[in-house]
């Protein structure tokens, strides 16, 4: 810094801006994108490409502290301690980088050209994003840099927030990189995509809002593609003196945008919890309901939000609002994960014996999400272990949705390991058919009847067979091997006389076949356990041979091992 400051007047200017331009926008510059910014003149209508620095001398007036990328052409300091100090020393270069950089976007952006408005086609708009380089940094970040100045309401930014035309321009390139230019390429504009009061209320603009508001904004106007308010947008982004500021000036509180999302539910869903503490105070419907009639504690339970549903129950939230689907905050909670705020729900009297319309149980729920914490409260709490939720167990739940960890836990705890579904289907009939062996041992270990039949009478043994023969899967012959090293009968018939070696033939898989005649001999009258002597002499020498197969299989363990 000492070597530009001994520069003549110019060149130390110029090295000035182009640090303050590298160390403070909000990305890496390309090259031609800082250029076209140092040759911006402040508050002119047009701009004059003779003003444009040579890129060497840009370089050199910079005494070493600034490189240009060669593939990305992007510049960037030389080493991350001159970023550090540049960050921690602002002043080095100007009393206010961040104001400097917004006077040069917004100049940029109210240029005449853009008087015009958004482009109708995507040719044009590409058109625009090529001819005029620094077209899009200014229209995605002059609003990041005039929070961080604390702009004011001047003339320049107020110029560009009270042009229709020159900010849907901008808003145009805004959107560009968050998920909205597929809408533009389908779609151009003919009314305005945003006001100024929307785009200063987003990003937090105090000055530009009040005086926007004193010049009569609408407050009730909305965002184009979502329908936000500007209220929505600060309660989004978490400007909380914005959003006191509009409800001081009659914005609608109850105003709804996205999907049917009050900014009660927005400041929920963003985890804005002192701005739920202002909107409630302000007189926030606190049971309002969304598209799919939730309420905000609703949405906070679901988010696994203890603070915000702490918040909202101690300002008279009902802990029993149901939902589109019947299911009520604690049900969500269970969802959630989030151990903390169910056992908050619980305290606050939530009632544990709650089911959705479609029949779940909080345990049922618990297990397919997978989470075995709460799992473990529910039960502590009392919850049925063994509750029929339209014809499925929180057991055959966890079973459905493949986490041996949950299986577990509930067979520890007692679970019925052979509850019946709607067709007739038990735990291990239904691993078998997802073909999961560690868990259709894990059922076997825990005293799995082998030969449970579904309503068609079939055994997990043909239920094994039948999936081989249609949807074969790399684990099949192993749980077919399983299942009669454990004593499983090869020769029972389902209701059409379809046995499990009739179906192999019928769909000419050899290998099972061979393996069904070795255990078929071993069918004995006298048995031990639920294997006869025989396939016990036959069976035993196998398992152990058998499990160091299971082990090796996709990296697997057999369950006596791996639990």
């Amino acid at each position: 810094m000492e070597r530009i400051e001994s520069h003549n007047k110019d060149s130390k200017e110029l090295a000035k801006q182009v640090l303050t331009w590298i160390a403070h926008a909000m990305r890496p510059l390309k090259a031609s994108e800082l250029q076209c910014a140092l040759a911006v003149e402040i508050g002119t209508p047009a701009f004059d490409e003779e003003n444009i620095p040579d890129l060497h001398r840009m370089i050199s007036v910079c005494a070493g502290l600034v490189i240009t990328e060669d593939e990305s052409k992007t510049m960037r300091l030389v080493h991350y301690t001159a970023q550090e100090y540049f960050e921690d020393h602002p002043q080095a270069l100007s009393s206010n980088c961040h104001n400097d950089i917004l006077e040069v976007c917004v100049t940029y952006l109210s240029y005449d050209i853009f008087e015009t408005g958004p482009c109708e086609s995507a040719i044009l708009f590409s058109a625009r994003l090529e001819s005029y380089a620094l077209y899009e940094y200014a229209s995605q970040d002059w609003a990041h840099h005039a929070y961080k100045s604390s702009v004011r309401a001047t003339p320049l930014v107020m110029g560009l927030l009270q042009n229709q035309k020159k900010l849907d321009a901008c808003y145009q390139a805004h959107t560009r990189n968050f998920g909205q230019w597929d809408e533009c390429k389908r779609r151009y504009f003919k009314d305005k995509m945003i006001t100024g009061l929307s785009f200063a209320a987003c990003f937090g603009l105090e000055g530009p809002v009040a005086a926007l508001l004193s010049a009569g904004a609408d407050t009730e106007s909305r965002v184009y593609r979502d329908g936000a308010t500007p209220l929505s947008g600060a309660v989004i982004h978490g400007h909380g003196t914005v959003v006191k500021l509009l409800l001081e000036n009659g914005a609608n509180i109850e105003a709804k945008a996205y999907s049917n999302e009050t900014p009660l539910h927005l400041a929920v869903k963003y985890k804005r919890e002192a701005i739920v503490g202002l909107l409630v105070n302000s007189g926030a419907d606190i049971e309002a309901k969304n598209g799919l009639r939730k309420t905000p504690l609703a949405s906070a339970a679901n988010a696994g939000n203890k603070s915000m549903a702490s918040l909202l129950i101690e300002n008279g939230a009902d802990i029993e609002a149901k939902d589109y689907g019947g299911s009520t905050p604690l049900l969500f909670a269970a969802a959630s994960g989030s151990v903390e705020t169910v056992e908050l729900l619980i305290d606050k009297g939530a009632n544990i014996g709650v089911k959705s319309r479609i029949g779940h149980s909080l345990l049922s729920v618990a297990a397919m999400w997978g989470n075995a914490a709460v799992i473990k409260l529910l039960l502590n709490c009392g919850a049925d272990i063994n509750a029929n939720d339209g014809g499925m167990t929180p057991l055959s739940t966890a079973i459905m949705r493949e986490n041996p960890v949950v299986v577990d836990l509930l067979l520890k705890n007692g679970a019925d390991i052979d509850a019946r579904d709607i067709q007739e289907m038990t735990p291990l009939l239904s691993a078998v058919a997802n073909g999961r062996i560690d868990m259709v041992e894990l059922l076997l270990m825990n005293g799995a009847n082998i030969e449970a039949r579904d309503s068609q009478a079939r055994t997990p043994l043909l239920f094994a067979v039948l999936k081989a023969a249609y949807r074969p899967g790399v684990e099949d012959h192993l749980i077919i091997e399983l299942l009669l090293s454990r004593g499983a009968n090869p020769e029972v018939e389902d209701n059409e006389h379809k046995t499990p070696r009739s179906v192999a033939l019928e769909h000419k898989r050899g290998k099972i076949v061979e393996l069904l005649d070795k255990f078929s001999t071993a069918i004995r009258e006298s048995r031990l356990g639920s294997a006869s002597y025989s396939s016990f002499r036959i069976g035993q020498s196998s398992i152990s041979e058998l499990d160091e197969r299971i082990k090796f299989q996709k990296g697997k363990k057999p369950m006596h091992i791996q639990y």
